[in-house]
């Protein structure tokens, strides 16, 4: 009776402890997994240094809260998270030959893709003790995005769904989309510690 028992019991955990494995073994952890921050309930984000429009501040906040790792709080939080940002960089890695204004093609290049990249530096203080209790930490992420070299008369922009625009103004939405980025790796490394 005790094999039958046993052997009913088995096979019934037998594929759980498969699924389990296999989860761990892709780097799927639950949200049960502790971390150096697994202890603490609310976190708190002042202006991040750097952040001149506060566009960043908001993101990484945003970010937090969708989460659900940690409730944010405006003051009295058990954490704090100090983000500043280091520098960003653009430079130019796509082009196009130029084409004259008898349509021929000239020997020289002009750039129309460019890499936008930005470098924070992550710390987080338990409130209580005035200690670091994570990083910091360098992390960096990276957005490309078209322009139109030179003006052009032609309406580009209707046409490529904004992503083809003159270097400014295109710059000035990659902004957008490298924000987001740069807040969830953030939020990322917290959860994960890596």
């Amino acid at each position: 009776m005790f094999c039958k028992y046993l052997k009913k019991s088995l096979s019934r955990s037998v594929p759980l402890l498969a699924i389990v494995f296999f989860c761990q073994g892709c780097g799927y952890r639950s949200t049960a997994y502790h971390n150096a921050l697994s202890s603490y309930k609310t976190i708190t984000v002042p202006y991040v240094e750097g952040d001149a429009e506060g566009q960043i501040t908001s993101q990484v906040i945003q970010s937090l809260s969708q989460s659900g790792a940690w409730k944010y709080q405006t003051f009295d939080a058990e954490l704090i998270l100090k983000v500043k940002i280091l520098g960003t960089k653009a430079e130019d890695v796509g082009y196009n030959r130029f084409f004259g204004s008898d349509n021929q093609v000239e020997r020289w290049m002009v750039p129309n893709e460019r890499l936008l990249s930005i470098l924070s530096e992550v710390t987080v203080i338990d409130m209580k003790t005035q200690k670091v209790v994570l990083g910091p930490k360098k992390l960096s992420t990276s957005v490309k995005f078209d322009f139109d070299p030179e003006f052009n008369e032609d309406n580009l922009v209707g046409f490529s769904l904004a992503q083809y625009n003159f270097v400014e103004n295109a710059q000035r939405s990659a902004h957008k989309p490298l924000n987001e980025d740069i807040a969830k790796t953030i939020v990322d490394y917290l959860i994960n510690c890596w």
